[in-house]
């Protein structure tokens, strides 16, 4: 409960309250009381979005809790109405007198604010056993006194401006109609914090560049600091992009939309900006987006004219544009991707330096929006995560230096090497760029999903991103090429993970794990496939992996190469 409402402190005035009846709702789900606190975030905006709120089951929660658990209805009220208010850790929705909505106070101390941290970090969960046994007094309750030299100093972790962006965003996104899971927002900013650069590929009319649009659009001071360029068939050179340099008017310079932001980014440094490429393997990417490539990697200028000949030939309609150009570190650049026969493919150059992100639609989404078929309407999210805050920590967060989180550092280095052997053994293998930005996508996937500091529950679920989004992207080709490598790679996302906690013994464990998978892969045998992997372990149901995101997308890349007899990520 106490991590759904840190979800939702940073919704707006007395949104960010939950009324005891929408909190039986939640509950009244019994798979609710174990569940993530950002998915019963979720849950909660669709309800509200649907007006499901009952409030009769409120006495049948309370009903089911006396029967079954023999937790009496007292026990309850007291715990909300007495214990959460003596700890000062919450405020009040009163009506008539009564209290009936609860929310984190917007006026902690440091002290409490340790505390909300140590209680996130050590969550206790009720599994069985009778319930006067597990409100009893153990070692891991809140201690008297928290040292600010332990762990649980809040500033260390996250700011209340920064950790509760997605919560906002995804509200934000739920009342102006987008529907997008906050998991894919969580993502999508994850990686951007990550990498400047986000590919986003899938079905068309998914949603891919409406997402775009709507967080830059949420995040934008205003219309200047965004810009939706549609890329066309016949660029040919970065000229359409960067612009170039009048060849009948030497003092004058052509300039271009997305120049132009760029140029304006250069002027407000603490204020982000996106550069929307729709549709942006319309055209071969190499050509026109060499350039910008090279300003990411390098963070060098690069040259747009040639001055030589004085001041008097230095173009003017750009407000005294220079001649070389270096790339704002407050510029954010998403490109969309939609695979068809009027389209060309990415290179692995070009996705090894980016996130890429599938857009994938569930029969639940289509049925949802069959209920009420409308447009979105982005125009209601226009600076409304700018007016909240998140503008200045989201560029200062994305300049700065991180670390793999120290929890599963150990984790984190296993399964880089696990995945690297084996891609190495089949010349796919990633280099330093890939281990550095994988590093930082795990950072802010802890950071913005605000998940405990002790524990790795959440690793999994970020390191099957990384697989998804920059391991397999780069897969293309025959299936006497890629059968092996397929094999291998669904193994490792199929198999469970128990690290020991002695170095030695895990660095021993990774190297087997690797050479069974190379020796199993290159196997021709009627059931050495992912789907014969997966429904030997999980019944052929590719969510019931360690690994889901990405075994369903190796399962769905090993039935494209064995009818087509090729594969690639953004074909499949």
């Amino acid at each position: 409960m106490l991590g759904l409402l840190w979800h939702m402190y940073a919704l707006p005035q007395e949104t960010r309250f939950i009324s005891y009846s929408e909190l039986c709702v939640l509950l009244d789900v019994d798979s609710a009381w174990t569940g993530e606190p950002a998915d019963l975030f979720a849950e909660l905006l669709k309800n509200r979005k649907s007006n499901n709120g009952d409030t009769a089951t409120l006495r049948g929660l309370l009903g089911d809790l006396e029967d079954e658990y023999k937790v009496p209805r007292d026990n309850l009220n007291t715990v909300f109405n007495k214990a959460f208010q003596q700890t000062g850790l919450f405020e009040y929705a009163l009506s008539g007198g009564r209290m009936v909505g609860i929310a984190i106070s917007t006026n902690l101390d440091p002290v409490l604010q340790e505390r909300i941290r140590f209680i996130l970090d050590h969550p206790l969960i009720w599994s069985s056993g009778e319930w006067s046994e597990f409100v009893q007094e153990r070692d891991v309750d809140l201690p008297q006194k928290l040292s600010r030299a332990t762990s649980y100093v809040i500033e260390e972790h996250f700011t209340f401006d920064f950790i509760n962006l997605l919560a906002r965003c995804a509200s934000d996104f739920c009342d102006c109609g987008l529907r997008q899971p906050p998991a894919l927002i969580h993502r999508s900013a994850a990686s951007l914090l990550s990498k400047r650069f986000l590919i986003v590929t899938g079905l068309a009319g998914s949603g891919k560049t409406k997402l775009a649009q709507a967080f830059a659009r949420w995040m934008s001071e205003s219309a200047e600091c965004y810009e939706v360029v549609p890329v066309g068939a016949d660029w040919t050179g970065s000229e359409n992009v960067l612009g170039y340099p009048n060849g009948l008017d030497k003092g004058e310079y052509i300039s271009k939309p997305a120049l132009e932001l760029i140029l304006h980014a250069s002027t407000k440094p603490k204020t982000p900006h996106f550069l929307i490429l729709d549709e942006m393997n319309l055209s071969h990417v190499e050509r026109y987006f060499a350039d910008l490539l090279s300003m990411i990697e390098s963070d060098e200028a690069i040259t747009l004219y040639c001055d030589k000949k004085g001041a008097d030939d230095i173009p003017e309609n750009t407000r005294g544009l220079e001649p070389k150009l270096k790339l704002p570190k407050n510029l954010f650049i998403i490109g969309t991707v939609n695979v068809d026969e009027t389209t060309y493919m990415f290179s692995p150059k070009v996705l090894d330096r980016a996130n890429v992100i599938e857009f994938r639609m569930e029969a639940a989404e289509m049925d949802d929006f069959l209920d009420n078929p409308a447009k979105p309407e982005l125009s209601k999210l226009d600076g409304k995560g700018h007016e909240a805050g998140f503008s200045k920590p989201f560029v200062e967060a994305v300049q700065s230096s991180v670390t793999v989180p120290a929890e599963v550092k150990a984790a984190y280095d296993a399964e880089m090497l696990l995945f690297f052997k084996v891609l190495q053994a089949h010349g796919a293998e990633f280099g330093y760029r890939t281990a550095y930005e994988t590093a930082r996508f795990l950072h802010f996937f802890k950071l913005l999903g605000n998940l405990p500091v002790d524990g790795n529950p959440w690793f999994p679920g970020a390191f099957d991103c990384v697989v998804a989004q920059k391991f397999l992207p780069k897969l293309h080709g025959s299936e006497s090429k890629l059968r092996g490598l397929l094999w291998a790679l669904a193994h490792l996302c199929s198999e469970s993970r128990e690290w020991d906690e002695d170095k030695a013994k895990r660095t021993v464990q990774v190297e087997a794990r690797a050479k069974e998978a190379i020796a199993k892969g290159a196997s021709k045998s009627s059931d050495d496939s992912p789907s014969g992997i997966l429904e030997k372990k999980f019944g052929g149901d590719p969510k019931a992996a360690p690994y889901p995101l990405s075994s369903e997308k190796i399962e769905r890349m090993w039935r494209a190469v064995k009818a087509n007899g090729f594969t690639s990520f953004a074909e499949s």
